[in-house]
């Protein structure tokens, strides 16, 4: 299943809206990756918040997240065409200023959507330096490692940089605004979900596991947007729309 190449990810650094999703896109990646138990920070403007000052990404976990070690790890994100000068401009600007936080204890990790040969070097040359506790950086390459590993943020940024959904396989997201949205109305997802409590909580059991909920309904599509409206309304929504997938052909993810 692969739905994008490093390449995409080069090419789409050059639209204009990409300095303001990669920071959501790195968001989505690392609640995919981790237990929302396991962290304990999180901040990660995207959209027009991107121009805030401050860190581009604050995350605190007590598991690894892909080659980021536990811990703190404060993030700067940076889609110009040429890595090493923004690379070199950010790394200089918050090692004068950390806004707080010690170096010794946290990661230093920069994101650049493009490809970039020397980031590696450029990495251990600032660990050498002994500033930081440690330097990664993360290019178009190992973003699209990263998001191989992540089927359901790949999907929606696939989806994204295509500015079209995917045939036979969603986001619940997505799967829930094909489903509700009609040619004059659009139905609130509860209305699925009305007297069916007992049906709900057991989605809900189901999902703590791996398991097989069997929907019974008159057509395949309701009994999906059943299952859709319930992790909708979970409390733990967000966590879990980046870790669900919607299938109709199974040959999809091949």
């Amino acid at each position: 299943m692969k739905w994008f190449t490093a390449n995409d990810i080069k090419q789409w650094a050059d639209r204009r809206d990409a300095q303001s999703i990669l920071p959501e896109l790195v968001g989505r990646l690392i609640r995919a990756t981790v237990p929302a138990s396991a962290i304990t920070r999180f901040r990660f403007p995207s959209g027009d918040a991107v121009y805030l000052t401050g860190w581009d990404g604050i995350l605190e976990s007590q598991a690894r997240v892909y080659s980021i070690e536990s811990g703190l790890s404060l993030w700067e994100c940076g889609t110009n065409a040429n890595p090493k000068s923004k690379a070199d401009e950010d790394y200089a600007k918050r090692t004068e200023n950390t806004l707080g936080f010690e170096p010794q204890s946290a990661t230093y990790v920069f994101v650049t959507p493009r490809i970039w040969n020397g980031a590696e070097n450029w990495a251990q040359e600032k660990r050498d330096a002994h500033i930081w506790k440690n330097v990664i950086v993360l290019t178009a390459v190992e973003l699209e490692d990263w998001l191989s590993l992540c089927p359901v943020v790949a999907l929606w940024f696939a989806e994204y940089i295509h500015h079209q959904p995917l045939i036979k396989v969603y986001t619940i997201d997505t799967f829930g605004e094909k489903w509700a949205t009609g040619p004059e109305i659009k139905l609130n997802p509860d209305i699925l979900l009305g007297g069916r409590e007992n049906e709900q909580e057991k989605i809900y059991q189901n999902l703590q596991r791996p398991s097989i909920s069997i929907i019974q309904s008159m057509v395949q599509e309701e009994s999906l947007a059943f299952a859709v409206a319930c992790i909708i309304r979970h409390p733990q929504a967000e966590e879990l729309k980046d870790k669900c997938l919607v299938v109709e052909n199974e040959d999809v993810l091949e």
